[in-house]
């Protein structure tokens, strides 16, 4: 009897061990399975954020070469004008270079003290381009001027026609 006892104890052990031992790997599959799902999770995320990453540097790179396109040569060193004439000069030859016929011009402001502002307003007809070009020789200019009014019109021949205000200050 003993040994029948026996053989059910070690028969009830053993089986109780196999159980242990089964409900371990589970578990132990079960944790490994997410830890795994956890590490691809997470190489997603870095994969994710490294697009984005290189996504917006991208960007930065792009709006770094746009920006360094807008500086456009002759402004560095930009200063004032000495009087109402010299503003008047440059406006004038950058449309005869561009080939824009100016109707009218008018000047307010005109008392050539130092710090005064300077207004030039100006009438022309030319094409299309020629007046983006000018726009862009002003800027490029040797003077500090701003474009405070700026209005075109279409004409037939293909032209337009339109004004603008340019103010500028006298050098102090």
């Amino acid at each position: 009897m003993r040994t029948q006892q026996q053989q059910r104890l070690y028969g009830f052990l053993i089986a109780f061990t196999v159980i242990l031992l089964v409900l371990a790997q589970v578990l132990l599959l079960q944790t490994l399975k997410n830890v795994t799902d956890n590490l691809v999770a997470v190489k997603n995320d870095v994969v994710n954020k490294t697009k984005t990453l290189n996504d917006r540097n991208a960007l930065v790179s792009g709006y770094a070469k746009f920006m360094d396109s807008l500086q456009l040569p002759g402004n560095r060193d930009a200063s004032f004008p000495e009087t109402e004439l010299d503003l008047y000069n440059m406006v004038e030859n950058i449309m005869i270079s561009r080939s824009i016929e100016h109707t009218n011009s008018s000047a307010s402001g005109g008392n050539n003290a130092p710090g005064s502002e300077l207004r030039l307003r100006v009438t022309f007809n030319g094409s299309y381009y020629n007046i983006l070009k000018l726009l862009a020789d002003f800027r490029a200019s040797q003077f500090v001027i701003r474009v405070a009014d700026f209005s075109v019109s279409g004409q037939t021949d293909g032209k337009i026609s339109g004004a603008l205000t340019i103010i500028s200050r006298i050098r102090s």
